[in-house]
């Protein structure tokens, strides 16, 4: 009797202990090879000093549809580029006012 009661006890322990580690929310993300932490995450995008980004942008307006293709930048000392990549009929001329 004493041997049925210790592995039912043996057996709850395993399991409480399975449950408490998969209900544990570890509040990370994997990137790449490594976890990183909810709250680096946010520290490391607070401190992001310059960027640079490539968007793809459509235009419906009635029954017409235009594609752009525009590249942004933005550094700490507030110097902001936004250039359209595509269609290169758009491209602006820093000759003419």
């Amino acid at each position: 009797m004493k041997r049925i009661l210790t592995v039912i006890l043996i057996l709850i322990l395993i399991i409480s202990i399975i449950h408490i580690f998969l209900e544990k929310n570890y509040n990370s993300e994997k990137i790449g090879n490594t976890m990183i932490k909810q709250n680096d995450i946010q520290a490391y995008i607070l401190n992001i000093s310059s960027y640079e980004a490539i968007a793809d942008i459509t235009v419906t307006n009635g029954k017409t549809t235009n594609n752009y293709k525009v590249k942004q930048n933005e550094r700490i000392d507030g110097l902001f580029e936004q250039e359209v990549i595509e269609p290169k009929i758009i491209e602006r001329n820093n000759n003419k006012i």
